[in-house]
């Protein structure tokens, strides 16, 4: 069983690795074959640079959203908590 999870992270890893790998391609070819067209050599540079940041940007944003989501469940989780005690008062008595 512990060989299957490892497998299983090691082939997301390089899915994930695939996918930025991606990214920095279709960034540098964006930049050559518009920003950078004089100079394509640059486009590396700021496509290596900006694959980094967007990659940092969704992270962040994920984990936004996720607190944000933990919030909303923490109150729904203390509304049906109080709910729930309200109903077991009102049918004890």
């Amino acid at each position: 069983m512990a060989i299957n999870t490892v497998v299983i992270i090691n082939e997301a890893f390089k899915l994930f690795v695939y996918a930025y790998n991606g990214l920095v391609n279709l960034l540098q070819y964006i930049l050559q074959e518009t920003v950078f067209k004089a100079n394509p050599t640059l486009a590396n540079t700021y496509g290596n640079a900006i694959a980094l940041l967007v990659s940092l940007t969704a992270i962040y944003l994920l984990l936004v959203f996720v607190s944000a989501f933990k919030k909303v469940l923490g109150v729904l989780i203390a509304i049906g908590w109080v709910l729930l005690i309200i109903a077991i008062i009102l049918n004890i008595h």
